[in-house]
């Protein structure tokens, strides 16, 4: 792949995966999906432009097999990276998500998903799914 990322995000940092490094799972993005990658990084460094403050990318990229691994669904957008799991590097969560709706508004975008497991909160962010549509679905998962 070409694309190395944009000014604050790298590819690399949708590669990685502590699950994948546990079960050695090779993760690297195939060069199928480097455009799909580069819209992605170029979505998240404008969304990181005006949030004004970093944002740690939690899940990124997943190949098929980490994908079963993490029991992620079979028609995640994480396989064609085209999604990613996102959270503020300020800790202002509830800030966070507040200005991620607004700044979606008026935007093409698939998926918007605020999600809870516990005590880790994060913001699934999707930009088409995996048939290249844009649904606008914005919904919360509390576990």
């Amino acid at each position: 792949m070409k694309f190395k990322g944009t000014k604050n995000f790298k590819v690399s940092e949708l590669e990685y995966s502590d699950t994948a490094r546990r079960y050695n799972i090779d993760n690297t993005i195939p060069d199928e999906f480097e455009y799909n990658t580069m819209r992605l990084l170029t979505f998240l460094q404008d969304l990181r432009d005006k949030w004004g403050s970093g944002i740690i990318i939690t899940s990124g990229y997943r190949c098929q097999l980490l994908n079963k691994v993490v029991k992620g669904s079979k028609t995640s957008a994480h396989t064609t990276c085209n999604a990613v799991d996102i959270y503020p590097v300020n800790g202002k969560f509830e800030e966070f998500k507040e200005f991620i709706l607004k700044y979606l508004e008026g935007k093409s975008w698939d998926q918007c998903i605020i999600e809870r497991s516990g005590k880790s909160q994060w913001i699934h962010l999707g930009l088409y799914n995996n048939s290249e549509k844009q649904r606008r679905h914005i919904f919360k998962i509390i576990k």
